[in-house]
């Protein structure tokens, strides 16, 4: 676990010439890390299932990236990705709660068996490369007091909470037994550009604003006193980026959120 406090200012962080794989690089979250990563100067790989545009002109807001076309489950695929890379973000695979529940073996299929076939490709091939997982506040279940710290129980109650657990359990034994290098970042609920307004039980305010925008009424569910912790994507992207040059991060878990 970590209480890793460091913070830098906006514009320092730099990843000059550095070969950055990004898995998943095309989702919501994906495509704000390369759009960061291209700016901080950094040889942005991609690997995703296929290149859905989240804007018309994908090309001219990432830039140049080397594309790697196939899912995170295939070992051939994947070994092309890991092999000449300096930094993996893994963000490849399924998405929310209420997903995973409905379909627990396909999310442990994409979520557990991807990871899986992610860290032997690096093992086998690149076993000392960094790997920053954005994990999820869904780890800890229902958090018995506020704010939730690092060491509190992880009691995860979805399916998605146990696989992104077990992912992290993964990566901490890789690092054990062959000397990967992850850095683990439990992030709560990110909004911001990119997120697509459809997907509302997982991005409440993109899609509160959405409806706003089209002058419809706001829908609260139960009596709207529930507490959640909100981070913009451009915080939740900065953290990333921090935390892959950091080598005190290495091995450590760290929360991260608004904390309001």
């Amino acid at each position: 676990m970590g209480r890793w406090r460091r913070r830098r200012r906006r514009g320092q962080v730099t990843y000059a010439n550095q070969r950055v794989l990004v898995t998943g690089g095309l989702g919501f979250m994906g495509f704000n890390l390369v759009r960061a990563l291209q700016a901080a100067g950094a040889r942005v790989s991609i690997l995703n299932r296929s290149w859905p545009p989240l804007t018309e002109n994908p090309e001219a807001d990432i830039g140049s990236v080397t594309f790697f076309k196939g899912d995170i489950r295939d070992p051939v695929v994947v070994d092309d990705a890991v092999r000449q890379c300096d930094l993996i973000f893994h963000l490849a695979g399924k998405s929310g709660p209420v997903a995973s529940n409905a379909s627990p073996l396909d999310d442990l299929d994409v979520n557990s068996r991807g990871t899986l076939t992610l860290l032997d490709g690096c093992r086998r091939l690149n076993p000392r490369v960094k790997v920053v997982f954005p994990s999820s506040r869904l780890v800890y279940g229902a958090a018995a007091k506020v704010p939730v710290s690092e060491e509190a129980p992880t009691v995860p109650l979805s399916v998605y909470g146990i696989h992104k657990l077990a992912a992290e359990r993964y990566l901490l034994l890789y690092r054990h037994l062959y000397g990967l290098r992850p850095s683990i970042l439990r992030i709560t609920n990110p909004y911001g550009p990119f997120q697509r307004p459809e997907q509302n039980r997982y991005g409440i305010v993109n899609w509160f604003i959405h409806e706003a925008l089209h002058g419809r009424t706001l829908t609260v569910y139960g009596e709207g006193s529930q507490l959640r912790d909100y981070i913009h994507i451009d915080d939740a992207v900065q953290a990333m980026l921090t935390a892959g040059l950091a080598p005190e991060a290495d091995g450590k878990i760290y929360n991260v959120g608004s904390g309001h």
